[in-house]
């Protein structure tokens, strides 16, 4: 599982980088209109990222942002998919994000 929710942010890490006009990032952020069906409503692939950025106490908006940061990024998911102590020590740092992403691990 954690194989599979390692592609996934890294997918989505590639995506958000795109330019807004890219085909992919429109595809990813593209909500329905209209009148939905009965039932549960299908899980979207958005939801499962969002899902994976909760279990480390992040927002989508958060995740987003560290996604900018490449080695940040590549930390949180080398170590988000380890887990233990370290994944809980990037997790509280990349809660305390600004507009401005910085690697605590850069100069």
């Amino acid at each position: 599982m954690d194989k599979l929710r390692k592609r996934r942010l890294t997918w989505y890490g590639h995506v958000n980088e795109m330019e807004d006009s890219r085909l992919p990032k429109k595809a990813l952020y593209t909500y329905k209109e209209g009148k939905k069906g009965r039932g549960r409503p299908r899980k979207k692939w958005i939801d499962n990222i969002k899902e994976d950025f909760k279990e480390r106490q992040l927002t989508i908006v958060e995740g987003g942002k560290l996604t900018f940061d490449k080695k940040a990024w590549k930390c949180f998911l080398t170590v988000t998919t380890r887990g233990g102590k370290m994944a809980e020590l990037v997790t509280r740092w990349a809660g305390t994000l600004t507009t401005r992403v910085q690697s605590p691990w850069s100069p």
